[in-house]
């Protein structure tokens, strides 16, 4: 009897030493998921997002700076434009002789003039129209620069995914031929690889790690330029929302050439500078004429003495 009470005491001992064990295997269980939940939440609020190509373009639109000398440009032609239209600013002076102190009055001469120069012959239009072609160009240099910017930004998006798929590439290469390096020393340690085995492992090792390091100044390299256009130079390398693989546009080579004829900025760029030039070529016979020039030479009296024109 005692030996049955004391083997149906063991046996509940035990129960409840592995009921205890379970418990505990159970809690260690659950804080190794929480705290590799914890880990994995920390590290993706770390990470910074994934930038698409519609984030780049914008960014290259506010910050670029060709963009705002565009800009600036548009608005100096309108300033010309505006100044060309006007007439020429007049002048006034005074001129005056024969000063004698002890009679200022009686001998000395005192002459006070205006002159206004009023173009004739349609100049002021003709010069408006120059410069309001000039305008319509820099419409158009701005329409091109914007497209040259959004293009760039396209091409090194691409290039940028293709530079960290390389990257991603040359690192495990890089850690295969690390591992590959350690097991071939392990079999020359037992006797089952030969010493050049061993030396040749090393040295495609030592090519892989180049060709990371290759890989990586390549991939900064794209970076850099894609922060220069988008007018951000403290860009980093991060991660690209794209897959360089995948929704590639098939592009067709009349419909793209006939678009181009139609709609390009460089020819709708050549118009204005064509009539440009052919309002130039009128304008320097008129310059020649018909300007007549306004001068009023006023006396002393206050009378006006003289009056020519040409």
């Amino acid at each position: 009897m005692q030996n049955g009470k004391s083997i149906t005491g063991i046996r509940a001992q035990f129960g409840r030493l592995c009921f205890a064990a379970m418990k505990y295997f159970i809690a260690a269980i659950v804080s190794s998921t929480l705290l590799t939940t914890v880990s994995t939440a920390q590290n993706a609020a770390a990470a910074p997002p994934a930038l698409r190509l519609q984030d780049l373009e914008r960014m290259a639109l506010e910050s670029n700076p060709t963009l705002a000398q565009a800009e600036a440009a548009i608005r100096a032609s309108e300033g010309r434009r505006v100044q060309a239209g006007l007439l020429p600013n007049p002048v006034i002076g005074y001129a005056g002789g024969e000063f004698a102190f002890r009679a200022f009055s009686d001998k000395s001469e005192h002459l006070a003039f205006v002159e206004q120069t009023i173009p004739l012959g349609g100049k002021l239009s003709k010069s408006r129209r120059i410069f309001a072609q000039e305008k319509v160009q820099s419409e158009q240099e701005a329409i091109v620069q914007k497209q040259r910017v959004l293009n760039g930004v396209r091409i090194l998006y691409y290039k940028a995914l293709g530079a960290q798929q390389l990257f991603d590439v040359r690192t495990q290469l890089a850690g295969l031929a690390r591992e590959a390096v350690k097991v071939t020393g392990e079999l020359f340690n037992v006797g089952q690889a030969d010493r050049p085995d061993v030396a040749q492992i090393r040295i495609e090792a030592e090519r892989a790690e180049l060709d990371l390091i290759m890989a990586e100044n390549e991939r900064d390299q794209v970076w850099q330029e894609l922060g220069s256009v988008v007018g951000n130079p403290f860009l980093k390398p991060g991660p690209l929302d794209g897959d360089i693989e995948k929704n590639l546009p098939l592009l067709n080579r009349e419909a793209l050439l006939s678009q181009m004829m139609a709609n390009s900025p460089e020819i709708r760029r050549a118009w204005p500078v064509w009539n440009a030039q052919k309002l130039q070529s009128l304008a320097p016979g008129l310059r020649l004429h018909q300007t007549f020039i306004c001068e009023v030479e006023l006396a002393t009296t206050g009378s006006c003495s003289k009056k020519r024109s040409r």
